[in-house]
């Protein structure tokens, strides 16, 4: 059985910029990625986010599971609109 991690985002950049969730692992077996916050946000698989585009998680816990069937071990990052919202994710 593979064995979790937890880790958390803290605050997400606003705007422009993109906050890495996940650093690529090529071990990357699966891995959970919740929002937390009160406000939308958008992922991105691969390249930084971009608010209004990619994969939207919507607020008070919308989520992502990355699984063998959508097994991603690339980068991934996230952005909101407003600061210091907070992204809790599950990794193995």
């Amino acid at each position: 059985m593979a064995r979790f991690t937890t880790g958390t985002g803290g605050s997400i950049t606003v705007g422009t910029g993109s906050t890495e969730i996940l650093k690529p692992d090529g071990g990357r077996q699966y891995a959970l990625i919740v929002n937390d916050s009160d406000t939308k946000m958008y992922m991105n698989m691969g390249g930084s986010a971009v608010v209004g585009e990619g994969i939207p998680l919507l607020p008070n816990g919308g989520a992502v599971e990355i699984t063998g069937e959508n097994l991603f071990v690339g980068q991934v990052n996230a952005i909101c609109s407003v600061a210091g919202k907070n992204i809790t994710f599950f990794y193995a």
